[in-house]
Parts: C-alpha cells; structure tokens; sequence
C-alpha cells in the first residue's frame, strides 16, 4: 500500500531477478527440488544470458600461464615480485547459418557478436568463420581477426539448410570451442 505503480514495477523486476537468479543457481548445483522450475517456470521466464556464457566457455578454454621474465607491475610496490600471467591464444569456430530463412537483420546480428567476440578477446583468439546453407560456403582463417577483416567478409548462400554437411566439415576440421549461430527454424536433418 502507498507504493505508485511505477515503484511496484521495480519491486516486480528486481524480485522476478532475485528468483531467476536463485533458480539458475540452483539449477548449475543440482539443487533445485523436482518441479520448481516448473512451478516457477510462468513467474520468472527464465533466459539464460548467451553472452555471458560464452565469454565463460572461451576464457576457461584459453591456456594460462605464468612468467617470471616480466614481473607483475603491481607486485614492485611491495618489493614482492609475483610472477605474470601469460595466456595462450585459443581457436574459436563461428558457425554462420545464411540459409533462405535467416534475414538481414538476423545476419547483421550474427556478425556483430563475431565482432564483439573480437574486441573482448583481441590478441588472444584465433578465429575461424565458417558460413554455410545447404553447404558450407565459406571458410575465413583468421589468426589475429580485426574488426576490419570482419566487416569486410563476403557473404554466399541463401538457399536450404542442410547441418549435416556442415557437421561433417567441423568433424573434419577438428574443432575445439564452437559457436553456432542460427534460427533454428528449419530440422536436423537427424544429427
């Protein structure tokens, strides 16, 4: 009572969050009692933020390393020299689906992830671009991508989608940390 309508929104979004947020939690620990998440499933309608995952998956992924040939500079105010940490490079594969299916709008999001993928991890991913519809059309390579390099890439297909061809090339190519993006609309094709 005495709350105006806009303070009752907030109060809704942040304990919408704070459930979310329990639920995710206790759905990583194998925690979260049978049917809740069912039970819970209208309230909070739960999306999983992508992006925050896949910056986990790929810095996980990335080797570390520690150097004692360059100091830590933070370490020389306290006259203890720690050692730094090296990371190694790690090769991501981007999946773009250009089937007849995906728009413009959806291709231009695709790629802009592939760009934001390249300014948070700049110096540290190799990145391999593969497009594909109903085969695979392109392979880029890139050892060091830059913005640039992205924007500038040709895009080829529009036609059906077949991801069995496309799972057979990564199968070939032996690829370690993927990223997939489509619309999902059209099947399988049983893989």
């Amino acid at each position: 009572e005495g709350l105006s309508d806009k303070e009752i929104e907030e109060l809704k979004k942040k304990w919408k969050k704070t459930i979310t947020e329990a639920v995710q939690v206790g759905r990583m620990a194998g925690k979260l009692p049978a049917g809740i998440e069912r039970l819970l499933g209208e309230l909070i309608e739960p999306k999983l933020n992508w992006r925050e995952i896949l910056y986990n998956c790929i810095t996980q992924e990335i080797p570390v390393d520690f150097t004692w040939l360059r100091p830590h500079k933070k370490s020389f105010s306290t006259n203890i020299y720690m050692p730094n940490i090296l990371r190694e490079k790690i090769e991501v594969t981007v999946v773009v689906d250009l089937s007849g299916s995906i728009s413009d709008e959806e291709v231009r999001e695709f790629f802009s992830e592939v760009v934001g993928i390249v300014r948070t991890f700049r110096n540290r991913v190799s990145m391999r671009i593969i497009t594909h519809d109903h085969k695979v059309q392109d392979d880029y390579v890139f050892d060091l991508a830059t913005e640039d390099e992205i924007k500038q890439i040709e895009i080829h297909g529009g036609g059906g989608t077949s991801f069995h061809n496309t799972v057979e090339y990564l199968n070939e190519k032996g690829i370690s940390c993927l990223l997939y993006t489509s619309d999902a609309a059209d099947e399988l094709d049983g893989v």
